[in-house]
Order: structure tokens, then sequence, then C-alpha cells
């Protein structure tokens, strides 16, 4: 691995700790650095202490882990399902997308909505009470914006599919 991929899986490591972001992935498609990282993930203590990588870790005020490397996602090796579970959609939006409010959509863009909550609360049974608070409403949300190049809050669609849910007349036509 190259001085750039270091770098690359050390500020992964900086966004996930000191920023607190959670869980941080690498997506790549540079099978090493892949398969790197996924070695680092999966050492056990010992080898860790053999390479010095807890020495390390303590030095720079990290406590080591295995969690404590990004999750390595190879963009041509990951599965459909890898990729969905890490992004909660994918694809991602393959062209530019806008951001509006539920308010400001066209009675088109409406009804892609609601077509689109509808079909991710059929296939999981999660309804629109509890779906603000579900990894579906990112599929809900990705799913929009790729079909309509709109990007919507999350906020935002729950009250618009709460809103539908408590007045039926005011839900679009399919």
């Amino acid at each position: 691995m190259g001085g750039a991929d270091c770098l690359i899986v050390a500020e992964a490591i900086e966004l996930k700790y000191a920023m607190s972001l959670g869980e941080v992935a690498i997506l790549t498609n540079d099978r090493r650095m892949h398969d790197v990282v996924c070695k680092c993930r999966s050492l056990g203590i010992q080898s860790s202490k053999d390479l010095g990588l807890i020495e390390l870790a303590e030095t720079i005020g990290y406590k080591w882990s295995q969690s404590l490397y990004p999750v390595p996602l190879h963009l041509t090796l990951s599965t459909q399902s890898e990729l969905v579970q890490f992004f909660g959609h994918w694809p991602m939006p393959e062209r530019r997308v806008i951001q509006k409010l539920t308010d400001e959509l066209t009675e088109i863009q409406r009804k892609v909505l609601y077509r689109t909550a509808k079909s991710v609360q059929d296939s999981s049974g999660v309804g629109p009470d509890s779906l603000p608070y579900k990894p579906q409403m990112e599929v809900v949300q990705m799913a929009f914006a790729n079909e309509s190049g709109i990007y919507l809050s999350k906020a935002d669609i729950g009250q618009q599919l709460l809103r539908w849910r408590k007045n039926p007349a005011s839900r679009p036509e399919l």
C-alpha cells in the first residue's frame, strides 16, 4: 500500500473517531487497499501487538480494536446487498440532485414520492408512523433522488407521509 493509500485510511479513522461519525467506509476500486483494510479489521490482538499496531494506536490517542479501521467496500467486488446495507440505497444518484422541500414539489413529483414510499412500505411492512426511524426511510429518500433528481430531507419526507396518512384525500392518485 502506498503513502496516499495510508493517508486515505488514516483520514477515515480520523473521521470515524475524532469527528464521531460512527461507521465510515472506504469505497475503492483498488483491490490492494481493500485487502489490506480487510486484513486489519480481521487481525487478532496478538498479531496487532506483534505488528506494533496497538502501541501506535495508543500513541495517537486511540484505543485499538478491529473496528478502529473503516469498512472497506470494493466498488466492483462488493455485492449489491453490501452496498445497500452500508449506504441505504444503491446505486447512488448518477446525476446532480437539488434540495427541495415537499411543499415545492410538482404534482408529478408528489406522485413519484408517494409511489416510492408506498412501494417501500408494502415490501417492508414499515408504516408511515415508524418509517422515519427505520433504515427504509433512506431507501425512500435515495430512490426518490435517483428517479427525480431531487433530494428531500428524511424529516420532510416523514412529515409528508404523515400528512397523507391523516388526510387520505390529499394523496396523489396513482
